[in-house]
Parts: structure tokens; C-alpha cells; sequence
């Protein structure tokens, strides 16, 4: 099997990613720079171009680049999976993860549970919403995918008045219930579920690199696996506060992840490529009750007997 690297920059990463997939046993791990690569439509069909690689002569392609890049990146994954061609997103997975606001309905539309969150495109009518969420809470505020503002809110006032200070023209502010709580991050390869437990200092949460690892309870798994494929990613990271998720973002700190949890995820993505790139199956995610949901079950089928 061959593999193809794409990202916009051959870093140490990327350098380690291309090892893992040559020590897995791949026959080919190249890398290209995806600026290489030009997207060429004619008579109702669109092909991957480049001057010296073809991309169609690989069985997978690992992706990893900015979501900026989302109006390329995604003819580029209808294109590879029109050939055929494992990746780890599916058609969507950067037009979801690069706009919140469309993440969280996503999230939401999946029964995913999130914070309770308002989606507006006007200040005007933020009033509206200032007594229907709990506080604190996160305003972000956004001109097309750039973030102009994050910051945490305490009170209907100062919301109010955040609202009023606002000049200039915004294309979406999103309100979200801030939970005051440790975070879990999790990195989710396909079916396996890696965390950082990054604790909640009673002011902010701890950098990731001050994270402790963290053994996810069944729940916890479940919620993260179903939160990435929700967003069309088989490798991402998933933040977790409370049992309600976050944050989905379509990639993963691979060097804090490696010294925190002792595991190297790269052999683990490089498994995951071979195993999805030979044809095995996206294997179907499912909650194992609990131990007292069990016994519960048990007692209720002893007393209706």
C-alpha cells in the first residue's frame, strides 16, 4: 500500500507521521506540499493535478492542514473519494469544523449533548437571549472564519453592555453556557479514545501541556467517537467539559498527547491507515450500559417475572 502525506509544511510531525507509516509497513509514504496540487474541472469531471506526483496511484491520503484552506480542501476530498482514495475526513469535515456555528447545530442535530448555545448575526438582538442562558458564559464573536472576540461574560449587564460597544459589522456571535470545570481532551483515532484531564484552576484551565493523562470512562469514549464522525472526522480531537462536548477540531497535538499519555500516536494512526486503507469497515460505536443500568434491568425482569 501507498501512502500520501499532504500539508502545508513538512514539519517534525509530519516528518514523524511519514516514519510511522514506513515502519507500518506501507510501501510508499510520500509527502507533497498541498499548494503543489491544482483541482482541474472539465466535461463534468474533476481531477488532481500535479506536475511529478499522481495522486490517484495511492490507496490513502493523510491530510493534515489549515481549516482556512476549507473552499480547497473540500473538492479536493469529494475528488479523493470519487477515486477511491482512503482519507480521515469525509466530504464536509472542513466546512463543519471551520464555521462553530455550524458545529454546534451539527453537534446538536446528532443528539450529541453541547452547552446550551445562541447563534446570532445581529448585536441588536443579543438582549433577547441575555436571561436565557446561565452565566458565565463565552461570547465569540466572527467576521467570515476569522475569531474577533472570546471572552467570558459573568451577567446579563455585561453582556448588554458588550453588546452595545460593538461597531463594527459581524458575520455570527455565538453565546455558549461556560461550564467552570476540568476539560477533558481527547484524541480519537477511529475506535481508540487517548485523554488529558486539564484542570480547572478556579480562574481558567490549564494549558495542555499541564494536563494530566486521563482514562476515559465508557460514556466519556462513546460521546468523544460519536462527536468526531458527527463532524465527518475518523481522527480528531474532541473537548469534553461536564459530558458535554466543546470542541471538535480535525487534528491533534501529537507531541503533548505522546509524552502525557506514553503512547505513540503516530504507530496508532499509521495501524488505523493500513487496517481502513485495506478495507476494513468503520466499526459502529456502541454504549455499554453502566453496572447499575444491569443490575437494574436484572431486578426489573425478577419482579415482572
Amino acid at each position: 500500500m501507498d501512502v500520501l502525506i499532504l500539508s502545508s509544511k513538512e514539519v517534525r510531525g509530519i516528518k514523524k507521521m511519514k516514519a510511522a507509516f514506513n515502519a507500518k509497513g506501507f510501501s510508499k509514504a510520500d509527502y507533497l506540499n498541498i499548494s503543489k496540487i491544482n483541482l482541474v474541472s472539465r466535461g463534468g469531471r474533476t481531477k488532481i493535478v500535479n506536475g511529478g506526483t499522481k495522486v490517484e496511484d495511492y490507496d490513502a491520503v493523510y491530510l493534515r492542514t489549515n481549516l482556512k484552506m476549507a473552499p480547497f480542501v473540500e473538492p479536493l476530498l469529494d475528488e479523493l473519494k470519487e477515486e477511491g482514495i482512503y482519507t480521515q475526513f469525509r466530504p464536509g469535515a472542513y466546512y463543519v469544523n471551520s464555521n462553530e456555528g455550524l458545529q454546534v447545530s451539527v453537534l446538536n442535530a446528532k443528539g450529541l449533548p453541547v452547552a446550551k448555545s445562541v447563534v446570532v448575526s445581529d448585536p441588536k438582538i443579543i438582549k433577547d437571549s441575555t436571561e436565557k442562558l446561565n452565566y458565565p458564559i463565552i461570547f465569540k464573536s466572527f467576521k467570515g472564519q476569522t475569531k474577533i472576540q472570546s471572552i467570558l461574560i459573568e451577567s446579563p449587564r455585561s453582556l448588554r453592555s458588550i453588546a452595545k460597544s460593538i461597531k463594527m459589522d459581524l458575520d455570527v456571535i455565538i453565546l455558549r453556557e461556560f461550564e467552570e470545570a476540568d476539560l477533558l481532551q481527547c484524541a480519537v483515532i477511529g475506535g481508540k479514545v487517548f485523554a488529558i484531564r486539564r484542570r480547572w484552576n478556579g480562574t481558567e484551565i490549564d494549558k495542555l501541556a499541564k494536563g494530566i493523562p486521563y482514562t476515559v470512562s465508557d460514556q466519556e469514549r462513546y460521546v468523544a467517537i460519536k462527536a468526531a464522525r458527527a463532524c465527518s472526522c475518523e481522527i480528531a480531537t474532541v473537548k469534553i467539559s461536564r459530558g458535554n462536548v466543546t470542541e471538535v477540531m480535525p487534528d491533534i497535538n501529537f507531541a503533548v498527547f505522546n509524552q502525557k499519555t506514553g503512547v505513540n500516536l503516530f504507530e496508532v494512526v499509521a495501524d488505523y491507515f493500513s487496517r481502513r486503507a485495506s478495507g476494513e469497515k468503520v466499526k459502529r460505536v456502541r454504549l455499554k450500559p453502566s453496572l447499575f443500568d444491569r443490575i437494574t434491568k436484572r431486578l426489573e425482569g425478577v419482579l415482572n417475572g
